[in-house]
Parts: structure tokens; sequence; C-alpha cells
């Protein structure tokens, strides 16, 4: 069944891999998650359980690998994706980055970074002028469609995204968020490494 699976995926992994790479897998997408397992094929497995699940098996069923890999219990927070590999975390890094999936802004999101609009032509309809007259953006007609006059600083870093910065956002296009696997541990038997060594060029 689905549980004998997953603990043999899991003795099998441990057991043939070096290390073990856990992933944030927030608003990560199924599809995004079937591609990179698609595109890893022969360099890692991908394994995606509750924190619960793996700490029963390595406590209860695999104690034999407990001595070598108990310490990721510890160190797990929430549900995450875990990559098991062979290969320089670095590489493994390098591939994730590439399948982040840029997603629009909710209302409520928190903005990461200061977001800009470029100034310019947009493919809006002039009657959409009064929208941007409401939120203090200038603008005027050129070649029938609204010309904003200046780069702007829509929404700052920190700030929290109203009706209107999504409402506008989503009218020109902007999609002001990247989700993806993001490695947020790095295990090797024995010890942990640190994220830092990601930035280190191979």
């Amino acid at each position: 069944d689905y549980f004998d699976k997953f603990k043999n995926d899991l003795e099998q992994n441990l057991n043939k891999y070096d290390y073990v790479i856990c992933v944030s897998i927030n608003r990560v997408k199924s599809k995004q998650i079937q591609d990179i397992r698609k595109f890893l094929r022969d360099k890692a497995d991908i394994l995606i359980e509750r924190r619960s699940l793996i700490n029963y098996y390595l406590k209860y069923e695999l104690e034999y690998l407990y001595k070598n890999w108990g310490f990721l219990i510890k160190n797990i927070k929430g549900n995450l994706g875990m990559i098991f590999t062979n290969e320089d975390p670095r590489d493994i890094n390098k591939i994730l980055n590439k399948f982040y999936l840029a997603s629009p802004a909710f209302v409520g999101n928190i903005s990461s970074k200061n977001i800009k609009i470029k100034k310019g032509i947009k493919p809006l309809s002039p009657s959409q002028t009064p929208f941007f007259q409401a939120l203090g953006i200038e603008t005027r007609i050129s070649k029938g469609s609204i010309d904003i006059i200046d780069n702007i600083l829509f929404v700052k870093k920190n700030e929290m995204f109203s009706v209107s910065h999504v409402v506008l956002l989503n009218k020109l296009g902007i999609k002001p968020f990247r989700y993806g696997m993001k490695i947020v541990n790095i295990f090797k038997k024995k010890c942990k490494i640190d994220i830092k060594y990601l930035k280190i060029d191979n």
C-alpha cells in the first residue's frame, strides 16, 4: 500500500544517496513538481510527505538508519519536499531555479520587494482613465491607449497588497511573485551544510 511504498522509498533513498536537500513547496503547483521530477530523473529522487511520517519510520521501522539520519527530524519544520541526490547541491539549486513560475499578487499578500510601473503606452482603453486618476497616476491618451507619463513606485517592499494594487497589476499583466522549490536545508550523513554553500561558485 501507500505507506509501505513510502517506507521502501525512504529507506532506499537514504541508503543510496549522500545528500538530502529539503525544499519549501509553498504555492508550488503539482505540474511544477512533475516537471522537476522528470528533469531530475537520472540525478535525484523526490519525496514529499509529512514530517510526522518521516519521523515515525526513522524512529520505529528504520532504526538502523536513525544513527546517520535521525538529526533530520530536529531540523525539518512543516511539510517539505525532500530531494535525495549524489549531485552537488549547487547544481540541483540551479536546476530548481529554472522551474520557478511567475504568479499574480493577491489581496493581503505582503510585497517582498519594491514594485515599479514603467512609464509608457499600455494596452488599456482610455475608458480606464478614471481608475488611474483615483490612484493618483498621471496618464494621457496616446494612439488610442493609456500612456503613463512617469515611472512610479507602485507598491513598496513589506507593504500589503490592496484591492487597487491587485486590480491594476492584473490589468497590466504584472506578476510580481515567483514560486518554486526553494532549498531551505542541506544535509549530508551526520551533518548539516550551511545554506550559504549554494552561493559559492562551482
